[in-house]
């Protein structure tokens, strides 16, 4: 599926900071399998910090969820940001997207065929939602973290 000559892989990982830094040992080994790839990881605003100099990942896009956003900041300046982050995720022609959660999340597939990369790669149920050039992992028991 994957070459090893300069793949552009977005890693999607969007929600709390322990679910995040669990992820950090797969994007070191997919930099390992694949010293050539650019990895950019799909954070939130409150994640960063955490993964901001970890020296596996090329980039990180950032975007505050509205429940997040400052006071000061309304709601449709959130939505816009995430708009503009969107476009400029697409622009990025990735090759390949992982969606690093153990569990189907329906958001994220939506956003990663919003990147239109060659393949996306996560849990799926409804494998029907999946794309042919898609792997679409199995779950096999919904309960485990």
């Amino acid at each position: 599926m994957m070459t090893k000559i300069n793949q552009k892989i977005l890693v999607i990982r969007r929600d709390n900071i322990g679910d995040l830094l669990c992820v950090t040992p797969s994007i070191r080994a997919l930099k390992n399998t694949y010293p050539d790839c650019n990895v950019t990881l799909l954070v939130n605003s409150y994640n960063r910090d955490v993964i901001a100099n970890n020296p596996d990942i090329d980039k990180i896009e950032v975007y505050t969820k509205a429940k997040h956003k400052e006071s000061n900041v309304s709601l449709f300046i959130v939505f816009f940001k995430k708009f503009k982050m969107i476009l400029r995720l697409r622009r990025s022609k990735f090759d390949h997207v992982i969606i690093a959660s153990a569990s189907e999340r329906v958001r994220d597939w939506k956003l990663a065929k919003l990147c239109k990369p060659k393949s996306i790669i996560g849990y799926l149920n409804n494998k029907s939602s999946a794309r042919k050039k898609d792997v679409a992992l199995d779950i096999k028991n919904k309960n485990s973290h």
